[in-house]
């Protein structure tokens, strides 16, 4: 993948130094020719708006009040407030950034934020309201801390380590080059003193003066947490080593070493507990008494994030499944969970009665949304990264892992979900290892007897839908496999590698191979009436071959950044296209103009779908949500 992604951006280069229609018209094709500055708003033909949002997006990072009364997920679409036994949820700031860190302000009136433009903003939490913009960074911010008094800031990002005044918004330091790949910050107690970790070493300021008061080292190791607790305890994860070190804060004096594999560090407000992270797991010891008190198991995904609530034995941890559960340390179990952050969408289907829409997300969980009334109805957790519904919506096929994959029966997994039962063997019709590489796209043929799988290995393969055997495999030489979609009639299929081919469905003979617009086509889709073939490249550009004479009928462009998804309209004179840009583009087909462009996603679009008329268009993005745009 490396070298792909060199590709694409090498490609973007020479895509804007580059004239792709001259070099078609040189090889004698005729086609429309609509660059960014001739396209037009057809005024009128169409206007779809946004009606609905399905989810709170992406859950990226959590806070507690200093009263312990609230809870903050920061995520792809702001902050959320829970609260009264996180039942009540109160979309404290919507923001079109995507906030990545948050911390609540000692003194409990703010909250400063850290979002994916490198800002690092400060909300008031009464009104919600911006208080003001701090910094910009140059690169990601991935520690923020405030001062125990609230009065400052301290920001740690890969070019360098700043004090800010949190209320003016000033700045007031940077702290030494040579130790600006600090992988965290945390104040002492007094906030007199101003600690970080990296490699073996750990760093500690003056908050005063700024300047370098002290550093412990240690032989060998490699920090990647550290915490300061009430009793000048600092404790500091040793990923080499994995152990735990437990420091006199004053001397630097080791004092105490617990073994583990954890990542991050976490004191309890009264220092008697010390809670770390292990992959899914997260582990609670008896700091006083140096031993383990608990193994807290529950989370789907390796936990990022753990915060203590104030003045209690309550710990609430954020996991890579976008799940945040909150846990009773002193029995070691989940008192709840909030379950309804999500991860990127990877695939939107609408199901069978139009009021529902099924979704594959990339924590490997289907979720069935009743989009009327923005209710979820199940969650199943399947652990399948690719899921897609065959065409009467009785089976579900999805990768398990990179070469595995599996049929379910879907009437199976939604009863056992009702039921609140763990899917069972009985729900898969078949579970099967083939020889796949990294599986990238699944698709049903037209009457449900096929799957069409491609992979990284440079091979797309047919599969019989009931047993799983292989019917044939189509390779391409030195390029993974995209996409394979189906014709309509179910007699051919098409993919997308180093070039866009189309081949026999039944023997994989190859029929043609399609004109190369000297971009790479890596997202492709059949018209309903099998007349045409649209593909979206990773430069943004939009071509549409005709798929008898396979001529190119135009290329255009409008996207700023790669082509992600693309969907027919029912009626075929329509074609939505999402990009990594966030924008989703309807387009005449006939005359290659832009009829609309819907804006709303936090980041890439990455699945749409038409309902069965038309009428709506359903879209996913990597920032969790699904959006319903209605014609109304």
């Amino acid at each position: 993948m490396n070298g792909m992604v060199l590709l694409k951006q090498s490609q973007k280069i020479m895509a804007a130094l580059t004239l792709v229609l001259l070099t078609i018209w040189g090889m004698g094709l005729s086609y429309a020719n609509n660059s960014p500055q001739s396209l037009q708003q057809i005024s009128g033909q169409t206007n779809y708006d946004e009606v609905s949002v399905l989810g709170r997006g992406s859950a990226n990072s959590i806070a507690w009040s200093p009263d312990g009364a609230s809870l903050i997920v920061a995520g792809s679409l702001g902050l959320w407030l829970y609260e009264d036994n996180f039942q009540v949820v109160t979309h404290l700031v919507s923001t079109s950034e995507e906030i990545l860190l948050a911390a609540w302000s000692p003194d409990g009136t703010r909250i400063a934020g850290a979002t994916n433009s490198n800002g690092i903003k400060i909300w008031d939490v009464a009104t919600g309201l911006q208080l003001t913009t701090i910094a910009s960074d140059t690169f990601d911010t991935f520690s923020l801390k405030w001062s125990p008094d609230s009065s400052k800031l301290a920001t740690a990002s890969y070019d360098q380590i700043r004090v800010w005044d949190s209320v003016s918004g000033q700045f007031l330091a940077a702290l030494p080059e040579q130790v600006n790949s600090v992988s965290t910050l945390v104040w002492n107690p007094s906030g007199s003193q101003l600690a970080g970790a990296w490699d073996g070493t750990i760093y500690i300021w003056d908050t005063t003066t700024y300047e370098q008061m002290n550093t412990f080292s240690l032989q060998s190791g490699r920090f990647k947490s550290i915490d300061w607790s009430i009793a000048n305890k600092i404790a500091v994860t040793n990923l080499n080593a994995q152990q735990i070190l437990l420091l006199d804060g004053a001397t630097g004096k080791l004092e105490q070493k617990f073994d583990g594999e954890v990542s991050q560090v976490a004191w309890s407000s009264d220092g008697n507990l010390l809670a770390g992270t292990a992959n899914s797991d997260v582990q609670v010891w008896d700091a006083m008494n140096f031993y383990r008190k608990s193994t807290l198991i529950d989370h789907l995904g390796a936990v990022r994030e753990i915060k203590w609530k104030p003045n209690s034995k309550v710990l609430a941890a954020s996991s890579m499944d976008n799940n945040v559960r909150i846990w009773d340390t002193l029995i070691g179990q989940v008192m709840t969970h909030i379950d309804d952050h999500t991860s990127s969408v990877e695939s939107v289907t609408w199901m069978s009665t139009e009021s529902q829409i099924g979704a594959g997300y990339k924590s490997g969980e289907v979720r069935l949304w009743n989009f009327q009334i923005n209710n979820l109805v199940n969650i199943i957790h399947l652990d399948g990264r690719t899921s897609t519904w065959n065409n009467d919506q009785t089976l579900l096929a999805g990768n398990t892992d990179s070469e595995t994959l599996t049929v379910w029966n879907w009437a199976d997994l939604l009863n056992d979900s009702l039921n609140q039962e763990t899917s069972s063997e009985l729900d898969i019709i078949y579970y099967k290892a083939v020889s796949f590489n990294d599986i990238t796209a699944i698709g049903w043929s037209p009457d449900d007897q096929f799957l069409a799988i491609s992979s990284n290995d440079y091979f797309a393969r047919v599969i019989d839908a009931a047993t799983g055997d292989v019917i044939f495999g189509i390779e391409h030489e030195s390029q993974e496999v995209f996409q394979i979609i189906w014709s309509p009639d179910g007699q051919q299929v098409a993919t997308a590698a180093d070039n866009v081919r189309i081949w026999n469905a039944r023997n994989g003979t190859s029929i043609a191979t399609l004109p190369s617009i000297s971009q790479t086509v890596w997202r492709i889709t059949w018209s309903p009436d099998g007349q045409r073939i649209a593909g979206g490249s990773w430069e943004g550009c939009i071509v549409l071959w005709n798929a008898t004479t396979h001529d190119i009928e135009f290329v255009t462009s409008g996207h700023a950044d790669s082509i992600t998804a693309l969907a027919w309209h029912p009626r075929g004179n329509i074609l939505a296209s999402g990009s990594d840009d966030g924008t989703i583009i309807l387009w005449d087909v006939n005359t290659g103009e832009v009829i609309e462009t819907l804006t709303g996603h936090n980041g890439p679009v990455t699945a749409l779908a038409w309902n069965s008329d038309g009428t709506q268009l359903a879209s996913g993005g990597e920032d969790g949500t699904i959006r319903i745009w209605a014609n109304e």
